[in-house]
């Protein structure tokens, strides 16, 4: 998720609460040049107020938003920070679930290249390949990432109890290749859960797809 990911974890290190929260977002490019990202997030209702108050270091997936670390649990934050001509925001809804509040937000971007270019989305490009495929893929940070101890990992595994993110990325061609085994035709899936696979805290994950151009 860029170094959105790692950053995102490691923020969570000085918080006295854990994970309890799950997102998803998946981001859709249309044939035309637009393209719609959905944001679905999942936070224990005992979490969300703590959540809601700015208090926990959860933004998106990237630093958070200048609008503050809770922008996504009020409509109003959520126009704010997508204010301007490259977006509009088509949905916004709050729910009930299971103990849990559900946030769901939609937004299209009329020209992605240039939505992404904003940064709000993400550190991702979109950019042409000389054979003419196009290539979504998160920018490279210019340092490697501080290699943790095994205690620092440890910690970090501890205080992300129940904590994943994922990320679906959806073509307009057929995919020709991406660093995520978890790839259909015209759809690619990173999951980072380090219940399940904690690699990506010890170092910058790539995400990385190329698809067929016109």
């Amino acid at each position: 998720m860029t170094h959105f990911c790692r950053i995102l974890f490691l923020g969570l290190a000085g918080l006295l609460l854990g994970g309890c929260i799950h997102l998803e977002q998946r981001v859709q490019i249309n044939p035309n040049g637009s393209g719609l990202i959905t944001y679905d997030y999942s936070v224990a209702e005992e979490t969300f107020g703590t959540v809601a108050a700015g208090k926990m270091a959860i933004g998106s997936w990237r630093n958070p938003p200048v609008g503050g670390l809770n922008w996504f649990a009020s409509e109003r934050a959520v126009n704010e920070y997508f204010a301007g001509d490259q977006f509009e925001v088509q949905y916004y809804r709050i729910s009930r679930k299971g103990g849990r509040r559900e946030v769901r937000i939609i937004v299209l971007a009329k020209d992605l290249q240039a939505a992404l270019a904003t940064g709000k989305i993400g550190d991702f490009r979109l950019e042409q390949t000389p054979e003419g495929n196009w290539r979504f893929h998160n920018a490279v940070p210019d340092k490697p990432a501080k290699k943790l101890t095994e205690d620092e990992l440890d910690r970090l595994r501890a205080l992300c109890d129940d904590l994943w993110l994922r990320l679906v990325v959806v073509t307009p061609g057929p995919i020709v290749e991406a660093t995520t085994k978890d790839k259909e035709e015209t759809q690619a899936t990173w999951l980072f859960d380090p219940a399940a696979d904690d690699s990506f805290l010890r170092e910058h994950p790539r995400i990385d797809v190329t698809y067929q151009g016109k």
